[in-house]
């Protein structure tokens, strides 16, 4: 019988190789972490600037500024993630994602009309443009995150899928949403106005 005598460089080697490609994976995670951040703090600074769009006084272009900002978003996440841009297939999808909402697009669209009565459907109006200009925002972005984290681009969409979670998302932005207007509504109640002196 013969021995196999292995020189003691290989399993030097081997486990050299082994440790690089664990720090390679491990990077890889930490830099999928870092990106998933970035990006949460992409989706929050739109996000608010979606819930002020509700302060432009004019109807219909308070939708169209959502539209902006929302396009804005899915720029900046495009560049995140290293994701070639195209603004009319951004648009595309866009509009395929949101379609499919039409209560939430109902509330946009009353919402907005609401501001065309002087005085009292200015604020109703506001509200329900930020409330649902804002959920959808979030919902997009998340929506988003996971495409883009799972190999997805502009380009390469399963548009079946990103609904399903676009869907989701939104689902869970008007609960959250509804739990923050509960809160306000419950503190606004507590405050009682302050006895004369």
């Amino acid at each position: 019988m013969s021995r196999v005598n292995k020189a003691p460089n290989d399993d030097a080697s081997l486990r050299a190789c082994a440790a690089a490609d664990m720090a390679e994976k491990l990077t890889r995670d930490i830099d999928s972490v870092v990106r998933c951040q970035q990006a949460e703090n992409l989706i929050k600074s739109h996000v608010l600037s979606a819930a002020t769009v509700g302060l432009v006084p004019f109807p219909v272009f308070d939708a169209a500024a959502l539209v902006v900002i929302q396009v804005a978003m899915i720029r900046s996440l495009a560049a995140l993630y290293q994701i070639a841009f195209d603004e009319i297939r951004a648009k595309a999808m866009l509009m395929s994602l949101v379609s499919g909402s039409i209560p939430t697009l109902s509330v946009i669209a009353l919402s907005s009309g609401a501001k065309l009565l002087p005085g009292i459907g200015t604020l109703p109006g506001s509200g329900g443009i930020a409330v649902a200009g804002s959920a959808i925002t979030y919902a997009m972005g998340r929506a988003l995150i996971y495409h883009f984290e799972q190999g997805g681009t502009l380009l390469k969409l399963n548009r079946r899928a990103l609904r399903s979670r676009f869907r989701g998302e939104l689902k869970q932005a008007l609960v959250i949403g509804r739990k923050r207007a509960s809160h306000c509504r419950a503190d606004s109640k507590d405050v009682s106005p302050a006895a004369p002196a």
